[in-house]
Parts: structure tokens; sequence; C-alpha cells
């Protein structure tokens, strides 16, 4: 029997996700990127291993959320992410799962 991946680590991944995206955004704000600025990212890069792994696990469970699970995704990026008003959620999560899933085609794609 498959084990589901569960709405609370879904959360884990879309923080990870969105979390990185904004230090990115953030450090580009200027136009420039300090190294100092860089060293912020360590903490999200360091979480890289665990969601590679999940990918095939979250992709399976975005699929068969409830109404009631998809609504809490929605509450848990209104409450910790501040998006441009007319921001759609539902744009916002599926640009995330996208990110984590381009970053672990990159990092297979690399010689072990």
């Amino acid at each position: 029997m498959e084990q589901k991946f569960g709405v609370e680590n879904l959360k884990t991944v879309l923080g990870w996700s969105l979390s990185f995206a904004k230090e990115l955004a953030g450090a580009l704000k200027d136009g420039k990127f300090k190294l100092f600025e860089a060293l912020g990212f360590v903490d999200d890069l360091m979480r890289v291993t665990e969601l590679v792994a999940a990918v095939p696990q979250i992709k399976n469970e975005i699929g068969e959320l409830s109404p009631e699970e998809l609504q809490e995704l929605r509450e848990y990026i209104e409450d910790n992410f501040d998006f441009a008003a007319g921001t759609k959620i539902e744009d916002i999560t599926g640009a995330a799962f996208d990110f984590i899933t381009g970053v672990t085609k990159l990092i297979g794609a690399f010689k072990k």
C-alpha cells in the first residue's frame, strides 16, 4: 500500500519553494546579487535532497487532494506569503511544484 505524502508535507515543499523564490526576488530587487545574500539560500539548499526524493509522492498526492485539503494549502500560502493582489493561489501552487520538479530534473541530469 502506498503511503500518503500528506498535506503537512506538501506545506513543507511549498514553503521551501516559495521561501526560496521570495529570497531570490528580494536579492534581485536592487539589480545586484551580493555574496552575503547567497548565504540566505544555504539552509534552503540543504533541504533539496529530501524534497527530491519525495517528488513522485508529491505529484500523486496533489492529484488526490480533497477540496478541504486544497483550502488548507490556500490558507497556508495566504497566511505565510504576501503576493500581489489578483495573484491566483492555484497559479502560485502550480509554479511552486513545477519549480521543485525542475530542480529534481536538473539534479538528476548530473553525473553521479
